[in-house]
């Protein structure tokens, strides 16, 4: 619990003293309650030679589920 609070504390301080990213902060919420699990093994097994399109990353990434977020509390 004490790692997470750390992690907590170092985003804000990070965001606080970057506010010329507030949109990007804002739309990229790192203290949501929960976010989507991103599954970089399955990529792995699926093309072991290369796991994304340098190109659109995004286009290539599996999802399973949700996570809950560790820091969400610390909002």
């Amino acid at each position: 619990e004490e790692f997470w609070q750390a992690v907590a504390q170092c985003v804000k301080d990070y965001q606080q003293a970057h506010p010329e990213h507030a949109t990007k902060f804002a739309r990229y919420d790192m203290f949501a309650p929960e976010f989507t699990r991103s599954c970089l093994n399955r990529l792995q097994l699926a093309n072991n030679q290369q796991m994304i399109n340098l190109a659109d990353p995004a286009e290539n990434l599996k999802f399973a589920g949700t996570l809950n977020n560790p820091i969400a509390r610390w909002r």
